[in-house]
């Protein structure tokens, strides 16, 4: 009879415990863009060897869709530009056009903005969405020169993100996002 009541308070313990497991944060329970600024910021962290976070900020995601519809005056879209990857032969223009709809001066000392695309695989995986926003990368802000533009650094731990679609000049499908973190110590 001891050892029924014993077993049966250790099912109970089991079983209460099964229910306890089941709570706290799982993907469900956050947003897209939450899922996927996590994951590109471990993806990050891991391809690098740097430790940044990201949090993903409607506004920005919303700045970053504005800046699809952003043309030179020859009506090229200027995030094809910004995409192509030779800052002298695009010239500042699409780096200035995308500060601008976000809302940051260019000659902004404190802030790092970069841009990060890739090909959109028509996934609907977040994680899956953030392997190919690493891609390709442009530094913004600081002003880049011939051996920054290309190359991934970054100044600072913690970055806002806003995420983005569009097509390129080919018909392309494309996903990108924009990150801008403080850089410790400028003001």
């Amino acid at each position: 009879m001891k050892l029924k009541k014993l077993f049966a308070l250790a099912l109970a313990g089991v079983m209460t415990l099964a229910l306890l497991t089941g709570c706290g944060d799982k993907p469900g329970d956050k947003p897209e863009d939450t899922l996927r600024a996590e994951a590109l910021a471990d993806i990050i962290n891991v391809q690098r060897g740097v430790n940044i976070t990201c949090e993903a900020d409607p506004q920005l995601s919303e700045a970053a869709e504005r800046y699809t519809q952003v043309s030179s005056g020859e009506g090229t879209l200027l995030i094809n530009k910004l995409k192509r990857g030779n800052y002298y032969s695009i010239g500042p223009e699409p780096r200035k056009a995308l500060l601008k709809t976000i809302g940051i001066d260019p000659n902004t000392t404190n802030k790092q903005v970069i841009f990060y695309f890739g090909t959109d695989r028509g996934s609907d995986d977040p994680v899956k969405q953030a392997i190919d926003l690493c891609d390709d990368y442009r530094l913004v802000l600081p002003e880049p020169d011939e051996n920054t533009w290309h190359k991934p650094g970054f100044l600072a731990s913690s970055y806002r993100v806003g995420f983005g679609r569009w097509k390129d000049e080919n018909g392309k499908p494309r996903l990108f996002v924009i990150m801008v973190g403080d850089i410790p110590g400028r003001s």
